[in-house]
């Protein structure tokens, strides 16, 4: 039997309806957007996120799959986003 060791996403800090920040240098994350995890396993993270249309100025959501090698090479950053208390 042989023993693969590979990074994985903690799924026990990441679930599914919580908020993160994506960042990336280039595609869909270029200069960063707000998102919420749809689905989590070891090795990806589905995320859905808000898009304008300017064509005909609605709006509509689009979803994404990050895998966990494009985190591991540094194309893509995440981050969870915090909820800030009102003073």
């Amino acid at each position: 039997m042989l023993i693969v060791n590979k990074p994985q996403f903690n799924t026990t800090e990441l679930s599914v309806g919580e908020a993160v920040y994506i960042q990336s240098n280039r595609g869909t994350f270029y200069n960063g957007k707000h998102c919420l995890i749809t689905n989590v396993t070891p090795l990806t993270i589905t995320v859905m996120y808000h898009i304008i249309k300017h064509s005909d100025l609605g709006s509509n959501f689009d979803s994404e799959t990050i895998d966990i090698d494009q985190v591991v090479r540094k194309e893509i950053k995440i981050r969870k986003m915090k909820i800030r208390e009102e003073e």
